[in-house]
């Protein structure tokens, strides 16, 4: 079941993200995806944090899927390592 009807959505929680991204949005079907704070407490900006991380290549493979064409996605994070880490992980491979 996909929520074609809804305006505007809210997902607190990195596991409920992905799961709503990935059984009830159809895709195509977002105009716009705001990411605030992806970033877990105990992340330190290298890879040995046991943290969830929700930017991964997965996550944004959905979020690709799930925007429409000429769709956004606006990332806002305080953390300069996490948005290094996210780039090098999710862009370089």
């Amino acid at each position: 079941m996909h929520l074609s009807a809804v305006k505007n959505l809210c997902v607190i929680g990195p596991s409920d993200a992905r799961h709503v991204l990935a059984h009830r949005i159809a895709p195509s079907s977002l105009d716009c995806v705001f990411v605030n704070h992806p970033e877990p407490p105990e992340r330190t900006g290298s890879d040995d944090s046991d943290g969830q991380h929700l930017l991964d290549a997965s996550f944004l493979g959905s979020l690709a899927r799930a925007l429409k064409p000429k769709g956004t996605l606006t990332i806002v994070t305080d953390s300069a390592p996490y948005v290094i880490w996210s780039f090098c992980c999710c862009c370089c491979g």
